[in-house]
């Protein structure tokens, strides 16, 4: 593999990491909508949990000259682990699948937190190696995804040119990557 192969592929890894964020962020929903779901309980084994939902009022401040506080208008829907049954083998397991489910959400929130840091070291890679213009041509091709017919034309060049000063911007970005990492 060659130096500009290898300066490619780490412009290509911003798009990777794009791509997985929001994976990411697909996965995160489907999972809080399974931790939320009020129609059917979470898990094969849930020992006894059914998963249903009870409406929290929350409480307001407590007024002077008030006898108790005034609930709010907010209701929030929580998830509500019932007793447990007698004869239930695993009586937590409902708790356990839940904090499973959280667990899973905490792990795809760091993948997304090491996803935007390596979008922000590419791109700052990318503002530090290369001069303006061939830095917005980089931004467009590596980051927005542009064609060079999309590129040529937000430029106003030839869809030649842009690829001419495509092949300049990488050995440039190249050049400077390669002498960084020695």
């Amino acid at each position: 593999m060659t130096d500009q192969d290898r300066a490619r592929e780490r412009l290509e890894e911003y798009q990777r990491a794009v791509r997985d964020t929001k994976y990411c962020r697909q996965r995160i929903e489907t999972l809080r909508e399974q931790m939320t779901s009020c129609t059917h309980a979470v898990g094969a084994t849930t020992g006894g949990w059914t998963g249903d939902c009870v409406t929290e009022t929350i409480e307001g401040r407590k007024e002077a000259g008030k006898p108790k506080p005034t609930p709010s208008d907010v209701s929030v829907p929580v998830l509500h682990i019932p007793r447990v049954r007698p004869g239930t083998r695993d009586y937590k397991s409902g708790e356990k699948h839940l904090v499973a489910l959280l667990d899973q959400v905490v792990e795809y929130e760091r993948r997304i937190e090491r996803n935007a840091e390596l979008c922000r070291t590419i791109e700052a890679e990318i503002d530090a190696y290369c001069e303006p213009e061939h830095a917005l041509l980089l931004k467009y091709r590596y980051i927005q995804g542009m064609t060079y017919g999309a590129i040529s034309r937000a430029l106003n060049f030839s869809v030649r040119h842009a690829q001419r000063l495509h092949d300049d911007a990488l050995n440039v970005f190249t050049d400077n990557l390669h002498k960084t990492n020695g």
